[in-house]
């Protein structure tokens, strides 16, 4: 996603920052000891399995085996903790599937501990660079956030790590992009904020270190950047309270009495 010359808001800045922050391991999700039980009736499958989205597991497990959603039956009558872990059809699962189909009867699946890195999926890592500009009163001239992240040779799964700088802070050039890098491991799922909690450390730390550059206090050079309105499209927020909130947190943190602090300005 791309608004104006990003290049050129880099070429015009009194400032630059170029950095690159990589997240090197992934995390398993959290199925704990969780029991997925698969049962065939003729065409007519039955699941008890924790998901999230039903209908979406109906329709993954429709095209694999080629037969109509309507006659897929999901149970999920425990979730447990889910944080969008539960929110797809994995490998573990399609299997118990496979297997219950020839021996004609139910087939339970348990995962031991060693079984949640890869299989059932996890947060994939990540390398992201920002480049980030500034003009001679702090303001950004240019924000560029390009991540690198790692998904499986055969689906496609995409931790969408650079939609963090669409949102956050004003800039007249903004470009974000992702690039995927194929590996021989399971393929990355949903986890809790998928993109955000990536995205989010990277482009944070990047605007801690442009604040640096500047010779700013981190929370004045962002309430100085901060987006009244959606940068990409310039459409209005429904709400957006995180200047107050700022002001509030410093005050009550006592921001203005730590060392090389200042009370952020407007």
């Amino acid at each position: 996603m791309r608004r104006g010359d990003v290049e050129a808001g880099l070429a015009a800045a009194s400032k630059r920052i170029d950095a690159t922050y990589e997240d090197a391991h992934p995390v398993p999700q959290c199925h704990g000891a969780a029991r997925h039980r698969r049962a065939w009736d003729g065409d007519t499958l039955s699941i008890d399995t924790p998901s999230q989205g039903m209908a979406i597991a109906q329709g993954r497990l429709a095209g694999l085996f080629g037969i109509s959603p309507d006659k897929i039956h999901i149970r999920s009558p425990f979730l447990g903790g889910g944080f969008g872990s539960k929110g797809l059809i994995s490998g573990p699962q399609v299997l118990g599937v496979l297997a219950a189909r020839p021996v004609g009867r139910p087939v339970k699946l348990v995962l031991r501990r060693e079984q949640m890195y890869g299989p059932v999926g996890h947060r994939s890592p990540s390398r992201q660079r920002l480049r980030i500009g500034t003009d001679g009163e702090g303001r950004l001239t240019a924000l560029d956030h390009h991540a690198r992240i790692a998904s499986s040779t055969f689906d496609d799964f995409f931790e969408p790590a650079a939609d963090a700088s669409h949102t956050l802070y004003a800039s007249p050039a903004i470009a974000t992009s992702h690039e995927a890098v194929r590996i021989d491991t399971g393929t990355p799922l949903f986890m809790r904020a998928p993109g955000e909690a990536t995205g989010s450390i990277a482009l944070e730390s990047a605007i801690d270190e442009a604040a640096w550059a500047c010779g700013m206090d981190p929370l004045a050079f962002r309430i100085r950047n901060y987006a009244e309105v959606e940068p990409i499209s310039g459409k209005p927020f429904s709400s957006k309270a995180l200047a107050p909130m700022l002001r509030a947190s410093a005050e009550r943190f006592g921001w203005a009495k730590a060392p090389t602090r200042a009370t952020p300005d407007a």
